[in-house]
């Protein structure tokens, strides 16, 4: 019998267990299962992936790991290498393979957490290592419930933008675990080679959508500056921190950067400059605080 879960508003069926999922119970909308794929991307000569595109689906090949095809938003494959765990593909399988999954279904995948804020959603774009993900837990741990670390996927329509939870864990270096007040060796490492830390943030995660309010970019400075990008500038941030536009070949740049553009019109998006120092992030956190109440209030 496969495992079932809910996240990102979507039933999911799969043969191996995915811990960090919520449990479900509906008829699945997505398939996980191994098969056997052919024809497969050519072998990475680095350790880069390799991806081979088709008009129904993307197929990735990771050294050392395997081959991932993701079909119409409906079905995730692998085809593993020898001696590759469930812990190892479970992160795959949620993060870069749900990502194009999203994307296959229509919605619009930022590189980015998400906290939800008195009934508001509100993200933070940043890339890897860039600290979105503590940025979120330190909402989290403000009291704000976590809706998504890593891929926060969107919703759009004529009426609203929602934000579609995904699952209530975060991905945290040992230092900002260590800030959080979670000491990292009583939580479990991603990866068993890795340093990052996986936390729980179960307290508030609901799987209703969140309409989204705001959108913050993260960057350094010397001071803490919360300023609104103008909309062309907003629109080359969405497109920078979009999930899926970094695989060549996948997306449409026009169609793309029109969607990008239209959600910049229609949302306010910040640049947060602040120095990456771990004792001012509570600072940060209520500057956050603080403009999305103005904002309300405006």
């Amino acid at each position: 019998m496969p495992h079932v879960y809910q996240a990102y508003g979507l039933t999911i069926a799969s043969t191996i267990p995915l811990a960090a999922l919520v449990a479900g119970s509906a008829p699945p909308d997505v398939q996980i299962h191994p098969a056997t794929i052919t024809p497969k991307p050519l072998p990475p000569l680095t350790t880069n992936s390799t991806t081979l595109v088709s008009a129904d689906d993307i197929r990735i090949t990771y050294p050392n790991i395997g081959t991932f095809l993701v079909r119409q938003g409906s079905e995730i494959q692998f085809d593993l290498n020898s001696g590759v765990t469930g812990d190892v593909i479970q992160w795959f399988i949620l993060g870069p393979m749900f990502g194009i999954l999203l994307h296959q279904r229509g919605l619009l995948t930022l590189h980015g957490s998400c906290v939800g804020i008195a009934h508001n959603a509100v993200a933070f774009l940043a890339p890897s290592t860039g600290g979105k993900s503590t940025m979120a837990g330190t909402m989290y741990s403000r009291g704000h419930a976590l809706l998504a670390d890593d891929i926060t996927a969107l919703d759009i329509n004529d009426e609203s933008v929602n934000v579609l939870p995904a699952f209530p864990h975060l991905k945290l270096w040992p230092e900002a675990a260590t800030f959080l007040d979670h000491h990292p060796d009583t939580l479990p490492r991603i990866f068993a080679t890795e340093e990052k830390r996986l936390l729980s943030a179960q307290v508030q995660f609901s799987l209703d959508a969140v309409p989204l309010r705001q959108i913050y970019v993260l960057d350094d400075g010397d001071h803490i500056t919360i300023d609104r990008l103008p909309r062309q500038e907003a629109t080359i941030e969405l497109l920078r921190h979009s999930y899926c536009a970094q695989i060549e070949g996948y997306v449409t740049p026009p169609e793309y950067f029109l969607r990008c553009a239209a959600l910049a019109r229609r949302l306010p998006i910040y640049r947060i400059s602040r120095p990456r120092i771990m004792e001012q992030i509570t600072e940060i956190a209520k500057a956050v605080e603080d403009n999305l109440a103005q904002s309300i209030d405006e």
